[in-house]
């Protein structure tokens, strides 16, 4: 009943800060989950969602389509997302109160954000010690795969093909 597709029709001269912002600005709501786009997963992973923190899903090390890692503390609170980390990052993230969301929303409103990663808007919103990420596990989940060229795009359709009871 709550769902809006917002679209961002320049997605070819902008970024995914871009595609944040647009759809930030268009909830009202106080809690949102953020998925990239080109992700396929099985609802377990929707399962991991813990609304009683903001946070960052991990991936299976086998998700070799991902390319984003993160470090994290002791603790499990985030530290740092970047390229060429081991731990991989399932670009998918969890924002559970006002605050984070508004955050969040004035960072990618930032005009330098327009052409960035969501990785370095979450590396900036987890830099304030009151805004801190916590990690959790879903490396257990099962494999996800980013559809991000056309190869990955017809092994897919036929695997679900093969697979589907017709």
């Amino acid at each position: 009943d709550n769902i809006r597709v917002v679209e961002n029709q320049l997605h070819q001269h902008s970024n995914c800060c871009e595609s944040m912002r647009l759809s930030l600005n268009n909830t009202s709501n106080n809690r949102v989950l953020v998925c990239n786009g080109s992700l396929i997963f099985n609802k377990d992973l929707l399962t991991l969602v813990d609304y009683k923190q903001s946070h960052i899903i991990s991936a299976n090390p086998d998700s070799n389509s991902l390319e984003i890692g993160f470090t994290a503390n002791n603790e499990g609170v985030l530290e740092n997302l970047s390229y060429g980390i081991e731990n991989i990052w399932a670009e998918t993230f969890f924002l559970h109160n006002e605050e984070m969301v508004d955050c969040l929303r004035g960072i990618v409103s930032g005009i330098d954000y327009k052409n960035k990663f969501a990785f370095e808007a979450l590396n900036h919103l987890n830099s304030s010690s009151r805004h801190r990420l916590a990690v959790v596990d879903g490396s257990h989940r099962g494999r996800l795969t980013k559809l991000d060229n056309i190869k990955t795009y017809h092994a897919v359709r036929r695997y679900y093909e093969s697979t589907s009871t017709k």
